[in-house]
């Protein structure tokens, strides 16, 4: 996926799961900030800070210079995740029956 694509597809509170680069796996939720600055809120690395992380302990500021970074890169497609519906747990967030 391309950033372009990326850009495209992304809404708040999108679920995903990607790949750091040295093979560092992570899952969590996209938070889109009010002047449009992606991060990935999620429980495995450290990075820009974001007021609101669904939960998630940390968050990870995206851009189009840093994109690359990411392998694997998969967003819930066609499945956008309303954070409202989600269940807090002390390893993350989980929507009922299906671990994200």
């Amino acid at each position: 996926m391309t950033y372009e694509e990326f850009h495209k597809k992304v809404e708040d509170g999108i679920g995903f799961t990607a790949t750091y680069h040295g093979g560092i796996e992570c899952k969590g939720h996209i938070r889109v900030s009010r002047d449009g600055f992606y991060y990935f809120c999620q429980d495995q690395r450290d990075g820009a800070f974001c007021a609101d992380k669904f939960g998630h302990r940390f968050s990870y500021m995206i851009a189009e210079d840093n994109f690359n970074e990411f392998d694997n890169l998969c967003l819930f497609d066609g499945d956008y995740m309303d954070p409202r519906k989600l269940i807090n747990t002390t390893r993350g967030y989980y929507r009922k029956g299906v671990s994200i």
